[in-house]
């Protein structure tokens, strides 16, 4: 056989061997999230009780953590795209909350251990959970916190649970329709077989933004119907979801809205600016 017939041969072989390599790769990694007994070893060896559970709601399973006292006002979490409840785990520890309120977070359907994997609708999350904080409601004031695409998800869930949610805090949250950039890229890698090379968490992931992207203008038509407080906290060098989406907030609801911009923060508010985070949501709930 002539020597460039089989080094294409080789070629060949050494390619197939790196798909393999990579679509086993895809599926086993960069999942994101903690395991049960991983987690509740470390909350042990910080002193501090938590239960972590699964609800199955329509069918569909939400696996959650649940720190704090259990009679006491609710601090509701809500992570970003893509991620899992530990994305507030330092929130989860605080010392001072865990005296003071019942921190839930969750694992959005498609992350974590909720369904990993298969992504649903904003929206259809939106009501999923909804039903999740009317089974767990303790008649005490109910506050939640959302991250990026978790943060246009409390606003719509505070839109519909008017009588249960008591204050919303967005962070860094994707809400403004004109900001929302044309992913196009999305529905192919969305589509067989590329989908499957995407790796972990990131194929739900772009799932949700390829329909959230459909779905933004429809939640922000609700923003002008929330009657409870909302603080917004923004980086003003926010490389993903841009800082006027705060504004727009405050263009749609202005009398419950207020405000805040950390000057040269970018998108990773919750863990580089934690301290300014914790003090402003503490002074947050103690204003309502």
């Amino acid at each position: 056989m002539p020597k460039p017939r089989r080094r294409k041969k080789k070629l060949y072989r050494m390619l197939i061997v790196i798909l393999v390599s990579w679509l086993l790769m895809a599926q086993c990694t960069f999942k994101m999230r903690t395991s049960d007994a991983d987690a509740l070893k470390d909350f042990g060896q910080k002193a501090i009780s938590a239960s972590i559970n699964t609800d199955t709601i329509d069918g569909h399973q939400l696996h959650y953590v649940q720190t704090g006292i259990i009679t006491g006002p609710t601090l509701f979490f809500l992570h970003g795209s893509p991620g899992s409840w530990n994305a507030f785990k330092n929130y989860l520890t605080d010392s001072v909350w865990i005296k003071n309120y019942r921190i839930i977070s969750i694992d959005r359907p498609g992350f974590g251990y909720s369904d990993f994997g298969e992504a649903l609708k904003v929206m259809a999350q939106c009501r999923l959970i909804e039903k999740f904080i009317q089974n767990h409601h303790n008649q005490q004031p109910f506050f939640m916190v959302g991250h990026s695409l978790g943060g246009p998800m409390v606003l719509e869930i505070a839109s519909q649970l008017k009588s249960i949610v008591s204050g919303c805090v967005v962070l860094a949250g994707s809400v403004s329709p004109a900001l929302e950039t044309k992913e196009y890229y999305r529905y192919a890698i969305g589509a067989f077989p590329f989908r499957y090379m995407v790796p972990g968490a990131f194929r739900p992931s772009n799932d949700e933004l390829k329909y959230f992207k459909k779905e933004v203008a429809a939640m922000a038509a609700h923003l002008p119907t929330i009657t409870c407080p909302i603080l917004v906290i923004h980086g003003d060098r926010d490389q993903f979801v841009p800082v006027g989406n705060a504004a727009f907030i405050k263009e749609k609801n202005p009398a419950q809205t207020t405000i805040k911009i950390i000057s040269g923060a970018n998108h990773f508010i919750p863990w580089e600016h934690e301290g300014f985070i914790k003090k402003s949501i503490t002074e947050f709930i103690h204003s309502q």
